[in-house]
């Protein structure tokens, strides 16, 4: 009788924790689909302002290759397709398809 009370509560454990588990994953991919793009636009911006501080100090002229006035700038430049679309796909492609059949355990041979 305590058996099967233990093999019940064992098994409403692993549910419990099986669910968690994928709610955490889940959770984690959504929160880099939806927030990667903003988090590249703050690094960029502050890249921005470290780099305009140094370029006036060492040089005391202003040499900057980007300007971005507005967050769309940064936003419109990062998904364009010959920047960000490309090398996104490219990166996708690296890393599902390329990486895992390299990794992949090269089949034996056998000499005869």
């Amino acid at each position: 009788m305590d058996d099967d009370y233990e093999t019940e509560e064992n098994d409403l454990l692993l549910e419990m924790i099986y669910a968690s588990l994928i709610a955490y994953i889940v959770a984690d991919f959504f929160g880099q689909l939806l927030f990667y793009s903003i988090e590249t636009i703050v690094h960029r911006l502050h890249v921005q302002g470290v780099r305009s501080i140094v370029d006036n100090t060492d040089t005391a002229r202003w040499k900057q290759v980007q300007i971005y006035t507005k967050i769309w700038d940064v936003y419109l430049l990062k998904f364009s397709l010959l920047y960000g679309g490309m090398l996104l796909a490219h990166g996708v492609i690296k890393k599902f398809f390329i990486d895992h059949r390299s990794s992949s355990p090269s089949p034996m041979t056998t000499s005869s």
